[in-house]
């Protein structure tokens, strides 16, 4: 009888969790491994409703450790530093996960185009610290309970979503009224 084949998947936002759902039930004679560093995943495509103030950020996380129990996986709480040669993964801690297959899912990375004044002042989307962020800035600016619906001010203007920069160029996220 032939060894089971191992199946190392880095990372477990939607392209991680979807290849881990539809392969652990499907293809028993595979072992796969869930190399991520995060204890919980988040359901992006809501994170705007955390912003709004709509959804708790606590309904979208979903946990990895009991994904991967359901799904049959191993879970490895670390990151994936490097490859040593062709089949064999290291973690941040130095350990090594050997491998048949790999799959590399970690996600997305903003782009500034190397625009540092941009990175120091734009607010970005991409994970529960950013909505957390977000929100805590549109409640500074906009002020506690006026939601959405509110967000001008007494002279009907649209305070802090857009302001100008040091250099007179607009800007998201300054907090500046325009």
């Amino acid at each position: 009888m032939k060894d089971k084949k191992t199946l190392a998947v880095v990372g477990c936002g939607f392209a991680g969790y979807t290849l881990i759902r539809r392969l652990a039930s499907r293809v028993p004679e595979l072992e796969v491994i869930l190399v991520d560093p995060r204890e919980a995943a988040v359901f992006l495509p809501l994170l705007p409703d955390v912003v709004a103030g709509n959804v708790s950020l606590d309904r979208l996380l979903f946990s990895l450790p009991e994904f991967c129990r359901r799904q049959r996986v191993t879970f490895i709480n670390r990151s994936a530093e490097r490859l040593d040669g062709e089949r064999t993964l290291v973690l941040d801690n130095g350990k090594k996960v050997a491998f048949d297959y790999l799959v590399v899912a970690c996600g997305m990375e903003p782009n500034f185009y190397g625009d540092e004044r941009v990175r120091k002042v734009a607010f970005t989307l991409a994970g529960k610290d950013d909505a957390r962020k977000l929100r805590a800035r549109l409640q500074e600016v906009v002020g506690r309970g006026s939601g959405i619906p509110g967000w001008r001010d007494n002279t009907g203007r649209y305070p802090g979503l857009v302001g100008r920069d040091a250099d007179g160029r607009f800007c998201p996220g300054v907090g500046i009224s325009c």
